[in-house]
């Protein structure tokens, strides 16, 4: 009898019409055309699957496999798809326009005011999130403006200390070559009416300006090397960076700032090159100097030491300067703003920055750092 009842009351196209919707609907998923519109066909489909399921449930000998369908069906579309409360509202209605026995209806009734809500509900936690997501995204990019701004204050700062050592560096040997050349022209035009007596002596005296010539020249020759140099670091490409090169380059810069006493010493092993940004590598070295100064008494000590480790590189800076406080320096990276004579200032972010810029080169920056006792910064870096 129950066959007899299945061949009279077929409910096999109820099934096979659904899994076909949804073969059909999940195949729209990879048709970039239809990526925009996705969320319409979804609920166009789930309003057909909705009007067959509720359709079948007083045409076929098991209304409950229809019935259970149907809920499925709906409750999947409102929680499994982006909809809209209108759209699960549409889904529900043509279910209730395929339902034909009054109880039934009102079970769909129900059912379409469920689906509703847990649309409604959905939706309004998915736009709370693209919210945040959009939030957050604006923050990450003020945050980035503001790193980039604040790299380029470095990157500046850096480049006119650099230009103010290297102008006070070329104005001693250009009044040397000046007062050379003026004094060897004085010397020559002696030599017409000099006794012969006084001949060896002004040959003397200009073989001492020759000297000193050659020396002034040789100090301009230096002098333009390093202006070519800054000129290089202008770059912000990536190329190769001569770390030990860098690290005499900031010292000479710190020295020219330097309280007189300050010893400044240098233990530079030889050490592979990097590829790296050298702009970038110089600013870091010159905060850290430039903090060391501050820290040190007129009689400071700051040592500077390279020396490569295997496939690391470590480059330490130690000075015995007054220290840093363990409250601060458990926070010594946080990027903060400060109050200081009523107005509003930064804080620790060229240290946040110069570490990022040695993160940035697959590398690491530490400080061990004691009150009274100095302090040490340790960099590592990839060879």
């Amino acid at each position: 009898m129950g066959l007899l009842a299945a061949l009279k009351y077929p409910f096999w196209p109820l099934p096979a019409i659904l899994i076909l919707l949804g073969l059909a609907t999940g195949a729209m998923a990879f048709v970039n055309a239809a990526y925009s519109r996705y969320r319409m066909i979804g609920a166009v489909s789930s309003a057909i699957a909705a009007y067959v399921a509720a359709h079948g449930i007083s045409q076929t000998p098991q209304p409950d496999f229809a019935l259970g369908a149907v809920t499925v069906l709906i409750l999947t579309a409102a929680a499994g798809l982006p909809l809209l409360p209108l759209h699960s509202l549409a889904v529900g209605l043509a279910a209730l326009a395929g339902g034909y026995d009054s109880s039934h209806r009102v079970f769909l009734a129900m059912l379409a005011a469920v689906s509703v809500a847990i649309t409604a509900m959905l939706y309004s936690q998915r736009r709370s999130n693209y919210d945040s997501y959009l939030g957050v995204l604006q923050a990450t990019e003020e945050f980035r403006s503001l790193q980039a701004r604040l790299v380029l204050a470095e990157n500046s700062t850096t480049m006119v200390r650099l230009s103010a050592a290297l102008a006070h560096e070329l104005s001693q040997p250009v009044a040397t070559v000046t007062s050379s050349i003026d004094t060897l022209l004085l010397v020559s035009a002696r030599h017409e009416g000099a006794a012969p007596h006084e001949h060896a002596r002004l040959i003397n005296l200009e073989r001492d300006l020759g000297r000193s010539l050659k020396e002034g020249m040789d100090r301009l020759r230096k002098m333009v090397n390093r202006i070519q140099r800054l000129n290089d670091l202008d770059e912000a490409g990536v190329r190769v960076a001569h770390l030990n090169e860098l690290l005499n380059e900031a010292v000479e810069l710190a020295k020219q700032h330097a309280p007189e006493n300050t010893r400044f010493e240098l233990d530079l092993t030889p050490i592979p090159e990097i590829q790296g940004r050298p702009q970038q590598l110089i600013a870091v070295f010159t905060t850290i100097l430039t903090n060391s100064l501050e820290a040190t008494s007129a009689s400071g000590r700051i040592a500077v030491a390279s020396r490569a480790d295997g496939s690391r590189i470590e480059i330490t800076f130690e000075d015995n300067g007054r220290g840093i406080p363990p409250e601060r320096l458990a926070n010594i990276f946080d990027p903060a703003f400060q109050s200081a004579d009523g107005r509003v200032s930064t804080g620790n972010w060229s240290l946040f920055t110069s570490r990022q810029f040695i993160k940035d080169h697959g590398g690491d920056m530490r400080i061990q750092s004691h009150s009274g006792q100095g302090t040490t910064v340790i960099l590592t870096l990839p060879c």
